[in-house]
């Protein structure tokens, strides 16, 4: 956001991923993977009055590396908790007013958890 108008950008991301998994105990395992896909970015511009606003698609081949645990509580169900760096090697950047605001994915982190169901 600027006194000119501001942007939303919106990120897609589909990575393909070599994934390894070691068990550390009977009903624990500890997974690491590396990834290579596609970033697409959607950037829609609103502006204030008296300025232009614009709209751009944007991608680039992203890159990813990924810690993950998951913990087996029941036979078919358990917890798992990951985390992800990913980066762009293209990556977008944001100018409002012909400034710049930022560069996206330089790199960015996720961390998730979440239910693992099925057979261990």
């Amino acid at each position: 956001t600027a006194d000119s108008g501001q942007a939303e950008v919106r990120r897609t991301l589909a990575l393909l991923a070599l994934r390894g998994l070691v068990d550390v105990e009977e009903s624990s395992v500890i997974s690491a993977s590396a990834a290579v896909g596609i970033a697409r970015y959607s950037i829609q511009a609103h502006a204030e009055a008296g300025f232009d606003a614009t709209q751009a698609n944007h991608e680039s081949v992203a890159l990813a590396l990924e810690l993950g645990t998951a913990h087996w509580l029941l036979e078919h169900m358990g917890v798992y908790l990951g985390l992800r760096a990913s980066f762009a090697l293209d990556a977008a950047v944001i100018r409002i007013d012909e400034r710049e605001i930022g560069t996206l994915d330089r790199p960015a982190l996720s961390l998730w958890t979440g239910v693992v169901v099925g057979r261990r």
